[in-house]
């Protein structure tokens, strides 16, 4: 695993090169909040820089306690990743696949990604009326997450 720790300006270029993990699911269709055209203007650099908001500045600060809960009922080692120093994985067999890591678990040597979401996201159905979440503990999340 080959991991290059950046400045936030750097780590944004080199998102261009390649696609990422926040990509796939716009490209797919299931991100409900970016289709493929977004991906396709953000590679080229023609959209604008995108502005951190509430959400997600809570989901950053809270990402080392959520971090170190995970480490704590797994039995594992994490090493969070700062949000003012990013790091970029590149798959060496598939230099185009990108990852940016929230923190590695040292012991399996693996990235960790961690998501926040309010209580009413918790509540939100698919279209066909299903949950979208499954039930605490599990590890049933939304098709744009999993993507």
């Amino acid at each position: 695993m080959d991991a290059q720790t950046l400045t936030h300006d750097t780590w944004l270029d080199a998102r261009k090169t390649g696609v990422t993990g926040t990509d796939i699911s716009a490209i797919m269709g299931a991100n409900p909040w970016r289709g493929p055209l977004a991906i396709y203007m953000d590679k080229l650099g023609l959209s604008p820089p995108q502005e951190e908001s509430e959400r997600m500045r809570w989901g950053h600060t809270l990402q080392p306690a959520i971090a170190a809960e995970y480490a704590k009922r797994a039995g594992v080692t994490v090493k969070c990743i700062p949000a003012d120093a990013p790091v970029l994985v590149r798959s060496p067999k598939y230099p185009f696949m990108l990852a940016s890591p929230d923190a590695f678990v040292l012991d399996k040597e693996r990235g960790l990604e961690i998501k926040t979401v309010g209580a009413a996201a918790s509540k939100l159905l698919t279209p066909d009326g299903e949950p979208e979440w499954g039930a605490s503990g599990t590890d049933e999340v939304p098709l744009y997450y999993l993507l």
